[in-house]
Order: structure tokens, then C-alpha cells, then sequence
């Protein structure tokens, strides 16, 4: 854990480098290059191009920063058994007839694909690969105005778990309906997780 903090923090330090070195960088031969269109810059014209370069480096560097952190935590997260992966009841021993149990089992280590709640009307399944995180919920035996109702049905409920992009529900048939969703930050996922959970055993 300490050796993927280590590379976290060398990873930001060395894109706020990269970002003053762009912006001090472009500073420094923004007045040569003028001067070779026969323009002279002032000191705030000359300030504002390396600011506007230190940006278009930052938003340029964001994108695989991101990337680098999320491969930095999978293999700690499947180590420590995050996303509450760890075995646990998700409904009660006491719950009503009918309703059985369900267990978020551990992964093995080189795999996070896994179902995280399977109770008889939701099943929540989570899927990890190259840094991506995709929740798969598979309703089953509930109604299409329980579902759909737009004030408290289980379609809104589902799509307002916060931390994730949900595709447009499909229609298996039979009852059954399937809603696919990216997590969209690594740091979103035990969360996104835990409150699917909860939504599978209070159906």
C-alpha cells in the first residue's frame, strides 16, 4: 500500500512539474519567437501565454493521470478487498420466506468479477478490467410501473446512485430487465457498491 502511495504522489508531483515547466517554458520563448514576426510582447502578454500553456498542460495531463491512478489502485483494492468484497450478508437471516440471503464473495487476486448482492428480485454483479469498473444490475419479478414510475420507481432510484454513467435499461423478457453502468472514478466504487446492495435488500 505504501509503494502505490509512493508512486500516486510521484505521478501528481511530476505532472505539476511538467505543467510549470510548460508554463515557465513558454514564458521564457514566447518574446524570441515574436520578435521573429516582428512583434514585441509585453510582460503581461508574455505572463499570460505561459498561464495559457500551463492550463492547456494541465487538462491536457488529466486524462492519463486518471488512468495511471486507477491502475495504481486496482491491484491494492483486490489485495485489501475493496468495493466490499469481503463476505457479508447483504439480507438478514431473518428476512421474510422467499427472500434468500445473499453473500459478496472475495475474489480471487487476479480477478474483480464478482456478484456483490443476488437476492430473488435484484442481482447486483461488479466487473473490473483495465482500470474500468462496470455494475451490471439484473431486475427480476418486478412490474413495469414499479420500475418505470418516475417518482419512486426502482429505475430512478437506481440511476440516482451517484458515481455512475447507466446506459438505457434492456428488456430481457419474462419480467426481467438489465441496467449496465461505468463507475465513473475508482474512488466512487465501494460506495456505488454499498448502495446498490442496500437497494437489492430493501426489494
Amino acid at each position: 500500500m505504501r509503494t502505490c502511495r509512493q508512486a500516486r504522489i510521484l505521478t501528481w508531483s511530476t505532472r505539476a512539474i511538467a505543467v510549470v515547466a510548460t508554463g515557465a517554458i513558454s514564458w521564457f520563448v514566447a518574446q524570441p519567437i515574436a520578435q521573429q514576426f516582428e512583434v514585441t510582447l509585453s510582460d503581461p502578454m508574455q505572463i499570460a501565454v505561459g498561464a495559457v500553456c500551463a492550463l492547456i498542460a494541465l487538462f491536457v495531463s488529466k486524462r492519463p493521470l486518471d488512468f495511471t491512478q486507477d491502475c495504481l489502485a486496482v491491484p491494492d483494492e483486490v489485495s485489501h478487498g475493496a468495493l466490499g468484497l469481503e463476505v457479508e450478508k447483504v439480507a438478514s437471516p431473518n428476512s421474510s420466506a422467499g427472500s434468500k440471503s445473499s453473500l459478496a464473495t472475495t475474489p480471487s487476486p487476479r480477478s474483480l468479477n464478482t456478484t456483490v448482492a443476488d437476492l430473488d428480485s435484484m442481482k447486483v454483479s461488479v466487473n473490473t478490467t483495465d482500470g474500468a469498473t462496470i455494475v451490471t444490475v439484473t431486475i427480476s419479478g418486478v412490474t413495469a410501473s414499479r420500475f418505470k414510475d418516475k417518482q419512486s420507481g426502482l429505475r430512478k432510484k437506481i440511476e440516482s446512485v451517484n458515481g455512475v454513467r447507466w446506459e438505457n435499461p434492456k428488456n430481457l423478457g419474462n419480467g426481467t430487465r438489465e441496467m449496465v453502468g461505468r463507475v465513473t472514478h475508482v474512488a466512487h466504487r465501494e460506495a456505488v457498491v454499498a448502495r446498490l446492495q442496500e437497494l437489492a435488500a430493501s426489494l
